[in-house]
């Protein structure tokens, strides 16, 4: 491990003495948000008192030999992206220039668009999305015996990306039409609410993320000052559902809130454990329960496709550590050592070039379509830190 924490502190020192850091960078968020959780972990894992711990399922039980594993597979991640990224940096010249000058960001406030055109696609997305998930879940969407209604979903993954769109749009038209976008934004965080799902607070920080591009610098400040100690209220709130309700759904989940509406403050401290640490132990935990791998499973799991179009499901009931927690993609991937190495140096060579990307969008004055995919691939990191 100390072998791995020097190549580890090398290559950071490298990398961003070559290049400017940038808020907009996938690169640049990926590296510090796992250089983050590996500096949380271990001053929670060490400083922390076992009888404040959290402690999810008991995963924070972790054994000196699997903690020492856990922690090289994060150093070989972020090692084995940032020499990803440093090839395709060898390789192009130009990205090797844009990263060393500070680029200019735009008002948006003064961007044009067709608000006719983006309120009549954000009305129908929003009505397909509602059909998908009535579809799934019906009236079981306000109340119902299982947090899953159903073992297989063909429309999921469809109507949480309808979502994620419709948060960015709703961000984009609050300005000009605020009750049509917090109308749609407040529906679809009660159907988030209701499903249980997290992207309850994922929509609610595209929205957010969005709308404060609209700001000028000095509002966009004031908006953060009460946007983020709100959204990690709002999740700590959302992660509690579950756990504290009778029964799930939008009508047991919102009679908890004013039952128990201590529990925000209450989760809001595990908000931050399970934003940053719980990953870490959930990796160690697939570590040591992934069992039979082949390559087959893994091109499943690999697969960007939608599960009912692979053998997701043939592999699914065993890819969980519990019923609410499934194997981390980081302790799958690295349950292949070879494939690790070669999945991550991918990884980081083509995060780098969407880099590259979208700074030259910004250098064009071009922001909307960029920083999409840079939310996009933040999404990508966030989860991975605790999902399939």
């Amino acid at each position: 491990m100390v072998l791995n924490f020097l190549i580890y502190i090398i290559l950071m020192y490298f990398y961003f003495k070559t290049r400017k850091f940038f808020v907009f960078s996938p690169v640049d968020i990926f590296i510090l948000f796992f250089s983050t959780v590996l500096f949380f972990s271990f001053l929670y894992h060490n400083f922390i008192p076992n009888t404040l711990k959290f402690n999810f399922y008991h995963f924070d039980e972790i054994k000196s030999k699997n903690l020492i594993k856990t922690t090289n597979v994060f150093l070989n991640m972020i090692v084995f992206f940032i020499l990803g990224s440093f090839a395709f940096s060898l390789k192009d010249k130009k990205y090797r220039e844009i990263s060393n000058y500070k680029i200019s960001f735009l008002n948006f406030s003064k961007i044009k668009f067709d608000l006719k055109f983006v309120s009549i696609l954000l009305f129908w997305l929003f009505i397909i999305s509602v059909i998908l998930v009535f579809i799934d879940y019906g009236f079981g969407l306000f109340q119902r015996n299982d947090y899953i209604p159903k073992k297989n979903s063909n429309y999921k993954t469809i109507y949480q990306l309808i979502f994620i769109f419709i948060s960015l749009l709703s961000g984009v038209i609050y300005k000009r039409q605020k009750l049509f976008s917090i109308i749609i934004i407040f529906c679809i965080s009660l159907i988030s609410l209701g499903i249980g799902s997290r992207y309850a607070t994922i929509n609610l920080v595209l929205f957010g993320s969005i709308h404060s591009l609209f700001l000028s610098p000095k509002n966009r400040t004031h908006f953060y000052i009460f946007f983020i100690p709100f959204i990690i209220l709002f999740f700590g709130y959302n992660i509690s559902l579950r756990s504290e309700s009778n029964g799930h759904g939008l009508i047991p989940y919102l009679k908890v809130t004013f039952q128990k509406p201590e529990i925000v403050f209450k989760y809001a401290l595990e908000n931050i454990y399970y934003t940053f640490i719980f990953g870490f132990y959930a990796t160690g935990e697939t570590l040591q329960h992934y069992k039979n791998p082949n390559f087959h499973k893994l091109y499943t799991c690999l697969s960007p496709l939608p599960g009912f179009l692979t053998d997701w499901y043939m592999y699914a009931k065993n890819m969980r550590l519990n019923l609410y927690a499934p194997f981390t993609s980081i302790g799958e991937i690295s349950s292949y050592s070879c494939w690790s190495f070669i999945y991550y140096f991918i990884l980081g060579y083509y995060f780098t070039f969407i880099d590259k990307f979208i700074k030259f969008q910004f250098t064009l004055k071009k922001y909307i379509f960029p920083i999409s995919i840079f939310l996009t691939l933040i999404i990508f990191i966030v989860l991975s830190f605790e999902y399939n």
